[in-house]
């Protein structure tokens, strides 16, 4: 869990925890502020010595200790400072320039204790009481002694989620992020920094014979006092009635002002069949493994759901997220070509059934994206999906890769953090971000993204592949190199670990090492699926260009997923001057 300590500084719209390195504003729906570390250095530097003017010379000692650096690089830093925080509410600049001598803050700051937290609980995040904004479901303690039930301590707290995600008023943490705490004792007030939210839900289930007792508390983050709790006792074939009535308590108690439509999505059932929405949650205990075996599981049970209750549109959208996510060469082992048709398939059903459900236009808009390169279509698609559920952070996850690959890369970005935004504590998401800033070739918040990811999890894969191509990128080879090699160890050598390696190699010079793992990848493929982009990207690195054509022309036939980046991605740079290059781009509708 991320601990932040009970002190911080607090200057009109932005707080600054120092000692984590964090600063976040406190309006506008709250949200972290990016800065790269030396940026965050200067900002702790003058707010400890407000009002007092720092040297040029202090600051540069300060902030770059030892290391030979230019004046010039102090003025650039403090220029992205200036434009990260923006003018003050007066119009003015946080940060006066003292000509010939340095800067100063001149802003007026509030050094805030623990103990002063409490009396500061009633500060507003977008123009609302905090108790009123942003609300993150704890998982559901299971009580019992049959772990059989425990896959219903997720479903429980996926379906809440899900409910209240509906609400724009409402920013909900996602699953993933929640998910986070599974096992750990829970202190709303903690919850409550680590995810800015104002309210946390905690819950427990026991299950008595045939009957289950749900037991709710909801939380004020700020100084943990109550705010409302229920017990409810029911048959599990009653469960979605119960999750629809702690969902319309929780609107009412946090004081939502909800539409006729909001209220209608919040008793909005799905499907009357409690065999089929049982079979339904299940599904989704196995999709959230994210595993070639989890989600062949998954698969199996949307599909029983499906038999139970043929007009399912969910359970429809769940196999539609299933195929999708196999056809991603990440898992390694479908052939996208094969997959893809049955994800679209799923989807349109499901839609069919219900045109208002976001997951099913989500799943609709990756496909249409990746197998067809519909682009304008999955950007209808996508549009949708964010439409009819704003707080659905796959649905911003998924259209900050089309915003990307279709070099809108800033966008990306943006979207990227709107996702996170969502599920802050997903490393899925986290690592999103990373990826659309290495696409958006800002290296070093990549960079500085990957890290934190894996401070949350060091053995992370994805984490750990983006920070091996931002150092190959930045022509930092020995740590890139270690860093694949880290991965190859975790995997036991799974293909985009060692393409990481082997292009990683071939660009810092080691040929023989480079060909010795492309070797590895090729007797691969003789077993499995392993992505063509891949075995490109290796020789793209050794400048076999015939050979790096070759397998991208076999990458776009088989619709991988990795060849939507191809307008995008910088290790493919050596190849853009190359005709054949273009044509690949026209192939994709990219050019």
């Amino acid at each position: 869990m991320i601990k932040l300590s009970g002190q911080y500084y607090e200057f009109e719209s932005f707080r600054l925890y120092a000692s984590e390195r964090i600063l976040r504003r406190i309006d506008n729906g709250g949200g972290s502020v990016p800065l790269t570390p030396r940026v965050f250095d200067i900002l702790v530097a003058l707010i400890e010595n407000r009002g007092r003017v720092v040297t040029r010379q202090q600051l540069l000692q300060q902030v770059w200790d030892d290391s030979f650096v230019e004046e010039a690089n102090l003025t650039v830093s403090v220029s992205m400072l200036r434009k990260a925080l923006g003018t003050r509410v007066n119009g003015e600049s946080y940060i006066e320039t003292v000509p010939k001598r340095g800067y100063c803050f001149v802003a007026p700051v509030q050094e805030i204790t623990t103990e002063e937290e409490k009396v500061h609980s009633a500060v507003n995040l977008g123009g609302r009481e905090k108790t009123t904004s942003a609300l993150a479901v704890m998982p559901f303690v299971n009580a019992t002694t049959d772990p059989q039930a425990e896959y219903l301590s997720d479903v429980i707290t996926e379906s809440i989620i899900n409910n209240l995600s509906q609400i724009p008023s409402l920013l909900v943490m996602a699953s993933q992020t929640v998910f986070r705490y599974k096992g750990q004792q829970v202190d709303a007030r903690e919850v409550g920094l680590d995810l800015n939210v104002n309210a946390v839900l905690t819950g427990r289930f026991l299950r008595l014979g045939e009957k289950l007792i749900v037991r709710t508390e909801l939380i004020k983050a700020a100084d943990n006092s109550h705010l409302w709790g229920e017990q409810y006792e029911c048959l599990p074939a009653d469960i979605l009635a119960v999750q629809e009535k702690i969902a319309r308590e929780i609107s009412e108690k946090l004081r939502l002002k909800l539409t006729t439509q909001e209220s209608r999505l919040l008793s909005k059932r799905h499907t009357e069949s409690s065999e089929a929405y049982q079979l339904y949650l299940e599904g989704r205990y196995f999709w959230n493994k994210y595993t070639d075996e989890g989600l062949q599981k998954a698969i199996e049970k949307f599909q029983q759901a499906i038999g139970q209750d043929p007009k399912y549109a969910l359970a429809y959208a769940g196999i539609a997220d299933c195929y999708n996510n196999l056809s991603v060469s990440i898992f390694g082992i479908h052939p996208p070509r094969a997959i893809f048709p049955k994800a679209k398939e799923a989807a349109t059903k499901a839609l069919e059934i219900d045109d208002t459900l976001a997951e099913a236009h989500a799943a609709l808009a990756f496909a249409l994206m990746v197998s067809d390169r519909e682009w304008v279509g999955a950007e209808q698609e996508f549009k949708q999906a964010i439409k009819h559920n704003s707080g659905y952070a796959t649905a911003h996850q998924w259209h900050s890769f089309l915003l990307s690959a279709t070099g809108h890369t800033g966008e990306g970005v943006k979207e990227s953090k709107r996702a996170l935004e969502i599920d802050p504590l997903s490393l899925m998401m986290n690592t999103n971000v990373a990826y659309a800033l290495y696409l958006a070739r800002q290296y070093d918040q990549a960079l500085e993204q990957c890290l934190k990811t894996l401070e949350m999890e060091p053995q992370f894969l994805m984490a750990l592949w983006g920070l091996a191509w931002i150092y190959m990128l930045k022509g930092m080879y020995e740590k890139a190199i270690a860093t694949a090699n880290k991965a190859v160890a975790l995997t036991g050598g799974d293909p985009l670990s060692l393409a990481t390696l082997g292009h990683t190699l071939a660009m810092a010079g080691k040929h023989v090492e480079a060909k010795r793992v492309l070797n590895k990848l090729k007797q691969l493929a003789e077993k499995r699926y392993v992505s063509p982009h891949y075995v490109s990207l290796i020789y793209a690195g050794l400048n076999e260009r015939d050979e790096a054509f070759k397998w991208l022309e076999v990458s776009c036939e088989n619709r991988d997923f990795w060849a939507i980046w191809l307008l995008v991605e910088p290790r493919f740079d050596p190849l853009r001057s190359d005709s054949r290059f273009n044509d690949l781009l026209r192939r994709l509708r990219l050019a």
